[in-house]
């Protein structure tokens, strides 16, 4: 009997030395106690190191540079150490294709933030804000900038439209208008004219219809407290880019084919003041000569409005891209795809300019062989060697 109690004691002792070795390890969330360096080893849990997937290039971006592997931090919520945030951020993919490693919250103060670029529809979702039907100042202030755009673009086509159409009366019909027609413009240079500014009246009219259907989706976005880059914003932004070579390339061409044009008039005006009136291209007798001042005046204007709108689209689209750029904290059209606008419209724009001159020096080339072909010349100026 003795024996017996002997062990039953030994064995209470056992479970009593059991149940303090457990409680020391297993206590509630809501409390945190003290523990050694060697016991906190089996609290912590190291890093899972996996294979980074592959993903597929989305939405025409050029892949990001990715590292080789990428770790999970899983941190359990009854942690012992307290520098650590209980709560882990998980890893998110992003509509770039990518997946950031870097999307974990540190003490509450720490994090990296995700670059946020254009979804495949255009509509990226910046963040959510309280309902509100006030406008930001910087998207109000790009609205009024494209207004003002389109209103100047408008005026000075519709005067360009005009202003051709009363030429073409008075050279067509002098009784009509009371104006000589040696005094107006020739119609080679005003039906162009007439051309292009109705053009761009109608891509004012669209640009216009385009912008207001923008503000109405935006203004609707913001009163569900949606931050959103309206449609109009992203494709200016695209167009800045675009816009930019093709007034580079059209200002030089306009400078090159403007002081050209500006020294043949020059001549044939010298020409019709020494008595000569008739006109010649190589044998050919083309018309009869008359003052050409208004030609130099309105040659004159055209060059020195190019360099003003050139040296203006320069400023104005520099500082509508700093105004944006300033707003959203970045570029709101990732830059690869800005790159290849840019790449897409200077391989255009030289494919057209190389086509004009093949077509002008053809015109010129063919006159020239006739005029040696009848001369009893050789069709080449260089002999063979």
């Amino acid at each position: 009997m003795a024996l017996f109690n002997s062990l039953l004691k030994k064995q209470n002792s056992n479970n009593q030395a059991a149940l303090d070795n457990s409680a020391f390890y297993s206590y509630p969330s809501n409390e945190v106690k003290e523990v050694s360096q060697f016991e906190v080893q089996k609290y912590y849990q190291p890093p899972v190191v996996r294979q980074r997937k592959q993903f597929q290039v989305q939405d025409g971006y050029s892949q990001r540079p990715m590292d080789e592997f990428i770790e999970e931090f899983n941190v359990p919520v009854n942690n012992p150490y307290q520098h650590i945030n209980q709560e882990a951020i998980p890893i998110q993919s992003t509509s770039m294709g990518y997946v950031n490693g870097n999307q974990f919250q540190v003490n509450n103060n720490y994090m990296i933030q995700q670059e946020q670029y254009l979804s495949r529809d255009n509509q990226m979702q910046v963040g959510q804000i309280a309902p509100t039907n006030e406008i930001p100042a910087a998207i109000a202030h790009e609205i009024r900038s494209e207004k003002l755009k389109q209103f100047i673009i408008f005026v000075l086509s519709f005067s360009g439209a005009i202003t051709s159409t009363l030429f073409l009366m008075s050279y067509y019909n002098e009784e009509l208008m009371g104006i000589s027609k040696n005094s107006v413009l020739h119609p080679i240079l005003s039906i162009p004219i007439l051309l292009i500014s109705t053009m761009f009246i109608l891509l004012t009219i669209s640009d216009s219809t385009l912008l207001s259907r923008s503000m109405t989706k935006y203004r609707s976005d913001l009163a569900n407290g949606i931050d959103s880059v309206p449609y109009f914003l992203t494709k200016n932004y695209k167009n800045f880019t675009r816009r930019g070579v093709y007034v580079n390339w059209m200002s030089f061409s306009v400078y090159i084919v403007g002081v050209i044009l500006l020294l043949i008039f020059y001549g044939l005006q010298a020409q019709y003041n020494s008595g000569q009136k008739s006109f010649y291209i190589f044998f050919w007798r083309v018309a009869e000569l008359k003052s050409l001042v208004s030609e130099i005046v309105m040659t004159t204007i055209v060059l020195v409005g190019a360099l003003i709108v050139h040296i203006t689209h320069i400023v104005w689209t520099k500082s509508r891209k700093n105004n944006i750029i300033g707003y959203y904290g970045h570029e709101i059209v990732h830059p690869a795809e800005l790159a290849q606008i840019k790449k897409t419209a200077n391989i255009k724009c030289a494919i057209i300019t190389f086509i004009v001159l093949a077509i002008l020096l053809f015109v010129l080339f063919i006159p020239w062989l006739i005029i040696r072909k009848k001369g009893g010349k050789p069709v080449m100026p260089i002999g063979r060697i």
